[in-house]
């Protein structure tokens, strides 16, 4: 499958949101719509009437972009299925955290993404949890919030976690031992991946001393956080979409500069671009954000800098970087995973 399937699985899924909650009576008050990224089910309680409060905590989820939804209430929420069990929970908490005790809070997503087994999460939050319509392959399910549901935020779902000086595979970065803290969904997981281990080795046999540099994708903050135990002195630049993984960062790698986007900025600013960049949309394997990064980061380097990425080896980096870098050449090899430096601009 391709990006473009999941963007159709999207909007076949909002369509039928939209056919299910637009005509319910609750739909002329305030609602919450989470983690739309077609902005048709706002569209279509918008044109009932709704006064539609959109929210995610990715880019283009929403109109507003932050870790837990915006102070309010409301009489309705539609929550977009997550990507995981552990991001529903966190998701269907959130949008009760918002919602009037009694008030509609309802899944909408794909039979294939596992919105069947939805209703077990909403019943954690809601009353009364039943299947609203399916069809198209897709299906909403919705209840009434419970009286009891309480708003924790969201460091009620934090989760910590514990690396050792030997996880880091590196006498120098001995000290970044340590308690560290992430969030469902928030990319990298609790731990370090084999890739962003290759990676982080690699950074730490650099013989340079990058003044500014940057985390492209930073997830819970890893090689952020290497980049400042090697490189005290410079500026550490940290960038996701999610705004959960800002949120990491700030506590896993003080000092970083860490900030919401998907788009490298500046001309000629900085002398090294690390990634570990997500290659998948979903479950169907997508290289717009790699390629994105590619054409974005060349001319955000200074002369003699260079991007050091790692992705599946599978992957035709030297194709993709072609036409924007002069050289592409592979410097380490871990399991399915390859670590690259891209030197240019061309």
């Amino acid at each position: 499958m391709t990006a473009r399937t999941r963007g159709w699985r999207d909007r076949a899924a909002a369509e039928l949101a939209a056919a299910a909650l637009a005509t319910r009576e609750e739909t002329v008050g305030d609602v919450l719509v989470v983690g739309d990224r077609t902005g048709v089910l706002a569209r279509a309680l918008g044109d009932r009437g709704a006064a539609v409060h959109r929210w995610g905590r990715r880019l283009g989820e929403g109109e507003v972009v932050s870790a837990w939804p915006p102070d309010g209430t409301v009489v309705l929420s539609a929550v977009r299925l997550p990507r995981s069990r552990a991001e529903l929970a966190f998701a269907v908490h959130a949008a009760a955290a918002r919602t009037r005790p009694g008030g509609t809070i309802a899944v909408y997503g794909a039979n294939d993404e596992g919105i069947r087994s939805a209703d077990r999460a909403l019943a954690a939050v809601a009353e009364n949890v039943t299947t609203l319509r399916v069809g198209g392959h897709c299906r909403v399910v919705a209840g009434r919030r419970s009286e009891a549901h309480a708003d924790g935020g969201p460091d009620v779902f934090a989760i910590d976690f514990e690396l050792s000086a030997d996880d880091w595979g590196s006498q120098r970065l001995r000290g970044c031992g340590g308690r560290y803290r992430t969030w469902p969904g928030v990319f990298g997981g609790a731990g370090l991946d084999a890739g962003t281990r290759a990676l982080v080795r690699v950074m730490a046999g650099f013989d340079r001393s990058p003044e500014r540099v940057l985390d492209f994708g930073c997830g819970w903050g890893p090689l952020a956080r290497a980049a400042r135990a090697l490189w005290p002195d410079a500026r550490v630049e940290a960038l996701d979409v999610d705004a959960l993984a800002v949120r990491a960062v700030a506590a896993n790698a003080p000092g970083v500069e860490a900030r919401l986007g998907d788009r490298v900025e500046g001309a000629a600013c900085y002398d090294l671009i690390v990634a570990n960049p997500p290659y998948h949309d979903g479950k169907e394997e997508d290289t717009r954000v790699i390629e994105a990064l590619f054409s974005d980061g060349a001319g955000a380097l200074r002369e003699g800098g260079c991007m050091v990425l790692v992705v599946q080896r599978r992957l035709p980096v030297p194709r993709l970087a072609a036409a924007r870098f002069r050289r592409a050449r592979p410097l380490a090899d871990e399991g399915i995973y390859r670590v690259w430096e891209l030197v240019g601009p061309l």
